[in-house]
C-alpha cells in the first residue's frame, strides 16, 4: 500500500504554515533534537541506538532497519512518523503487513483530551508512541524555513506562502509577529540553554550562525 506524506497545518508567527511530513522525516534523520531524556507516552525511556534508514520510495515505514532501546530492550525494526497518533489508522497502517515491523511511532503531537497513542500493527502486536515536539531544538517553522533555504532550486511554496502572507499584513500586525517570534525564540534559548549548558549551546549556536546547523 503506497501512501504520499502528509501535509499539516501548525500555526507559524505569520499566520498558518503548511508544514510537509518530509520536514518531520528530516529531523529525525539528522537526529535534529535532544536525544536524552526520550520516554514513550506510557512512560518508558528510550535510548535511539540507530535511527534507521531513510525510506524515500513511499511505500512502507519512514525509516528501516533502525535500533532503539526500550526500557533496556533493543529492539530492531522501523520506524514510522507522523504529525499525529491518529493517522497510524487513517492511513490503515494497522491493516497493512509492511508495517509489522515498526518497533516505535513518532509523533509530533499528542492526542487530544489525554487519549492513549499506542496502535496495534496487523500481526495485533502494539507499538509504543514517541511525542517529539518537547524534544525540539525550534518551532517547526524554523525547520521548514532551514529545509527551503536548503532546497532553493526550484520554486520554493513555502516561501510563496509567506510572502503572500506578508503582504495582506498591516505594519502593526508584522510588529505583533516579530515581537511574537522573538519572545518564541528567547523561549527556544532558554529551553536549550537548560539542556545543553552555555558551552555546548553557544558552540552550536556559533556554528549554525556560520552555516553550518548540519554539521555541529
Amino acid at each position: 500500500m503506497i501512501h504520499k506524506p502528509g501535509v499539516e497545518e501548525v500555526p507559524g508567527y505569520y499566520g498558518l504554515v503548511k508544514i510537509e511530513e518530509t520536514v518531520l522525516q528530516r529531523i529525525w534523520m539528522e537526529q535534529d533534537f535532544f536525544t536524552d531524556s526520550l520516554i514513550t507516552e506510557c512512560g518508558k525511556e528510550i535510548n535511539l541506538r540507530e535511527r534507521g534508514e531513510w525510506n524515500r520510495s513511499e511505500r512502507g515505514p519512514s525509516f528501516k532497519n533502525a535500533r532503539v532501546e526500550i526500557n533496556g530492550e533493543i529492539r530492531s525494526g522501523d520506524i514510522e512518523i507522523h504529525f499525529n497518533p491518529t493517522e497510524w489508522e487513517e492511513r490503515e497502517h494497522h491493516l497493512d503487513e509492511n508495517f509489522n515491523r515498526v518497533v516505535l511511532h513518532v509523533c509530533i503531537f499528542a492526542n487530544s483530551f489525554n487519549a492513549k497513542s499506542n496502535v496495534w500493527r496487523k500481526d495485533k502486536q502494539a507499538v509504543p508512541c514517541l511525542y517529539l515536539l518537547p524534544h525540539l531544538f525550534y518551532g517547526l517553522e524554523e525547520y521548514a524555513e532551514a529545509q527551503a533555504l536548503a532546497q532553493l532550486s526550484g520554486k520554493d511554496l513555502f516561501v510563496e506562502q509567506l510572502v503572500n502572507n506578508l503582504s495582506s499584513m498591516s505594519e502593526s500586525d508584522v510588529n505583533q509577529c516579530i515581537a511574537k517570534r522573538w519572545k518564541s525564540k528567547l523561549s527556544f534559548a532558554r529551553y536549550r540553554l537548560s539542556r545543553q549548558g552555555w558551552r555546548i549551546a553557544c558552540h552550536q549556536w556559533f556554528l549554525e550562525v556560520l552555516g553550518y546547523r548540519r554539521n555541529r
